[in-house]
């Protein structure tokens, strides 16, 4: 997993970036503006929401669009009450994350296949459950394979993007981190990297013992 991580740096324009945005809103309808638009971490790290408009200015997009006819700049965005440079800021790392996924899945960049791309990732998922659900599941199987040949002890590194955690209790908890990244393309967007490492040890894979810790990530 750690060599698919080293993409090349996609350089995104602004220009780039808010055409794509106009295009989704309007494209978009309430309930997809609604269900699609995340917000990402700022200055601080700590973004503990998957969504970042909600319904109401959903509804106040919507509104607008249907009062001017189509959106046209960003300016008329940030006009809508509820939106600032936040959350600009927001969609257009969406944008970069729908684009990133784009060139690394050899996707046409049309707006409506790209949202639909994305909102198929949606806002992330868990560290937690990345670990339990499909990082240790691998290990059990291959342990399984050669169960019987003594004492196994295996140790697997696992890149990730934290785009959410908790801010009190242990910051260096699996269960802090409430929505990672782990897709290679979201390297190539995101510089909140980091990096953790899962250990099985036991002699049979009905009988492991796992742990976890963290190290500084040096990409």
């Amino acid at each position: 997993m750690s060599d698919s991580v080293f993409l090349h740096r996609y350089q995104f324009s602004n220009n780039e970036l808010d055409e794509l945005i106009l295009s989704w809103f309007n494209l978009m309808s309430l309930a997809d503006i609604d269900r699609f638009f995340w917000d990402y971490p700022g200055e601080t790290d700590y973004s503990m929401s998957g969504y970042g408009l909600g319904r109401a200015i959903a509804q106040r997009i919507v509104t607008m669009r249907k009062n001017i006819g189509a959106f046209t700049s960003m300016q008329q965005i940030l006009a809508i009450n509820g939106i600032g440079k936040d959350k600009i800021s927001d969609m257009r790392t969406q944008a970069k994350e729908a684009i990133a996924l784009a060139e690394y899945k050899n996707i046409q960049r049309d707006p409506e296949m790209l949202w639909r791309a994305l909102l198929l990732k949606g806002s992330g998922m868990t560290l937690n459950y990345f670990i339990q659900h499909l990082i240790k599941p691998q290990l059990e199987l291959s342990i399984r394979d050669v169960s019987g040949y003594g004492k196994i002890k295996t140790t697997i590194s696992i890149p990730f993007i934290g785009l959410a955690r908790i801010v009190e209790g242990a910051q260096d908890s699996v269960t802090s981190f409430i929505r990672i990244r782990v897709e290679p393309w979201a390297f190539a967007v995101h510089s909140n990297k980091y990096l953790w490492k899962l250990s099985a040890e036991g002699y049979d894979h009905k009988d492991m013992k796992f742990t976890v810790s963290r190290d500084p990530w040096h990409s």
